[in-house]
C-alpha cells in the first residue's frame, strides 16, 4: 500500500507558496493568510505583492460586517498599507471603536475613507480620540454619515492637538451652527488642515460668518 504524502505549509517550498499566493487577491492575503503561522508570515513578508500593497478597498460591502472586522484586525501589524477605503460598509459604534484602536497604533496609514456609513456622534468620538494620538493620517473622509454638533465638538478637540491631518471631509452630515463654531475655534489653533469639505452642511448666519472670517467659506 502506497504511503500518502501530506504537504504542509511548514514544509512546502517557498516557490510553491508564492504560486498559491499568486492566485489570491490582496484582501485574502491580508486577512486570511497572514498570522496563520510564523513561517507563512515570513514568506508573505518577502512576497512582492504583499511588500507593495499600499491600498485596500472593500467599499460597498454594506451587508458584510465580518469583512470589516477581519480587515481591521489584519491591519494591526501591517507596515505597508497607506490607504484604506471602507466607504459604504455600515460602520457603527463597535467598528469605529476597533478602527480607533488601529489608528492609535498604526504608523503608516495616511488616508482613511469612511464615507456613507452609519457613523454617529459616539462613533466619531472614538475616531476623534484616536486622532489625538495618531501622527500619520493626513486624509479623513467622514462624508455622508450621521455626525451632529456633539460629534463635531469631539473632532474639534482632536484638531487642536492633531498636527498632521490636512484633509477633512464632513460633507452631507447634520451639522449646525454650534458645531461650526466649535470647528472654527479649533481651526484658529490648528494650522495643518488645508482642506475642509462642508458641502451640503446647513449652517446658518453665525456659522457662515465664523468660517468666512477665516477664509474657509465665502459669504454671498
Amino acid at each position: 500500500m502506497t504511503e500518502k504524502v501530506h504537504s504542509s505549509l511548514l514544509t512546502l517550498p517557498v516557490e510553491i507558496v508564492y504560486r498559491i499566493l499568486d492566485n489570491l487577491d490582496e484582501f485574502t492575503i491580508l486577512c486570511s493568510v497572514r498570522d496563520v503561522c510564523h513561517r507563512l508570515n515570513l514568506i508573505t513578508d518577502t512576497y512582492n505583492r504583499y511588500q507593495t500593497l499600499t491600498t485596500i478597498s472593500i467599499s460597498g460591502n454594506r451587508n458584510q460586517d465580518d469583512l470589516t472586522v477581519e480587515l481591521i484586525n489584519a491591519l494591526k501589524n501591517n507596515k505597508t498599507l497607506t490607504t484604506l477605503d471602507i466607504n459604504c460598509n455600515s460602520i457603527k459604534d463597535q467598528e469605529a471603536q476597533d478602527l480607533a484602536i488601529l489608528l492609535e497604533n498604526n504608523k503608516v496609514l495616511t488616508t482613511l475613507k469612511l464615507g456613507q456609513n452609519e457613523i454617529d456622534d459616539l462613533a466619531v468620538k472614538y475616531i476623534a480620540d484616536a486622532l489625538t494620538k495618531n501622527m500619520t493620517l493626513t486624509t479623513l473622509d467622514l462624508s455622508h454619515n450621521q455626525i451632529q454638533d456633539q460629534g463635531v465638538q469631539c473632532l474639534s478637540d482632536a484638531l487642536i492637538k492633531n498636527k498632521t491631518l490636512t484633509v477633512l471631509d464632513l460633507s452631507y452630515n447634520n451639522i449646525q451652527d454650534d458645531g461650526i463654531e466649535q470647528l472654527a475655534d479649533a481651526l484658529k489653533i490648528n494650522h495643518a488642515l488645508t482642506t475642509l469639505d462642508l458641502t451640503a452642511i446647513q449652517f446658518g448666519e453665525i456659522g457662515t460668518k465664523q468660517l468666512s472670517n477665516m477664509g474657509w467659506v465665502s459669504q454671498t
